[in-house]
């Protein structure tokens, strides 16, 4: 049982990583699975923050009624993950003395209240980690760094959120192939192509392991006839490489 009061790691999520459209998507998506791999929490600054930053986004690409679409995307979210919203908090001194940057005093504030295992942030040096880490047994990470906890500590569930959030894109990215390419244009996500590329590999070579090339059939110690095994025509076509044949994998 983690800290945040589920079977899942809980993560403090601040404004950053959700704002960014792909980004957030990213992350709420390996949160909403039938085994979701980690829990998310924000608080009601962070929702402040976001509702500010997204509604003058909207407004600076020229969307019509910009206030609207935030409210639409927060509600989203908030619908979602009922849970993650921690509301108000309140900020010591004892916080303000663990941050560089004292805006980011109620990020780490939420952090604490939450009993959050990790903050995601990409301002990572506005916060005193090892401070932060000897106190509240949290740990400081960028959106690259959790991503990479979170698919080595279950690679299949990963692969499927993602195969999961991409089925559902109307536009680009649609396939783990294209989240792949997409994913190296944004710092937040960078890491996020070497990991899919590697759970392409690992599946494929999974896919060679149990399929392997026929030959002459065997017998057991009484003499039956063993299984066969496949013809070459079972193995995974190279032409597709490691991304298969619609761009999502082997599994």
């Amino acid at each position: 049982m983690t800290r945040g009061g589920g079977t899942a790691p809980a993560a403090f999520l601040d404004t950053n990583v959700l704002y960014g459209g792909l980004v957030s998507d990213v992350f709420l998506s390996l949160a909403d699975t039938d085994r979701p791999l980690y829990e998310p929490k924000w608080s009601s600054y962070v929702e402040d923050e976001l509702r500010e930053h997204l509604t003058e986004r909207f407004t600076q690409l020229g969307y019509g009624h910009p206030q609207m679409l935030t409210e639409r995307k927060i509600h989203v979210i908030d619908t979602a993950f009922p849970k993650a919203n921690i509301g108000e908090v309140v900020v010591g001194d004892d916080i303000r003395q663990a941050v560089r940057d004292p805006d980011d005093a109620p990020i780490l504030a939420g952090a604490v209240f939450a009993r959050a295992d990790e903050l995601v942030t990409l301002n990572v040096k506005d916060f005193h980690a090892d401070i932060i880490s000897r106190r509240w047994r949290i740990a400081i990470s960028t959106p690259n760094a959790f991503l990479e906890r979170l698919y080595a500590e279950d690679d299949e569930g990963f692969a499927a959120a993602m195969v999961k959030m991409v089925k559902a894109h109307r536009k680009t990215p649609r396939t783990l192939q294209e989240l792949a390419e997409t994913s190296q244009r944004h710092d937040g996500i960078s890491a996020l192509g070497g990991i899919l590329e590697r759970e392409m590999e690992r599946q494929h070579a999974a896919m060679r392991a149990a399929r392997p090339v026929s030959g002459p059939q065997g017998r057991d110690r009484l003499g039956r006839f063993t299984t066969k095994h496949g013809g070459a025509s079972d193995l995974p076509n190279p032409l597709y490489g490691i991304w298969g044949p619609d761009g999502n994998g082997w599994a």
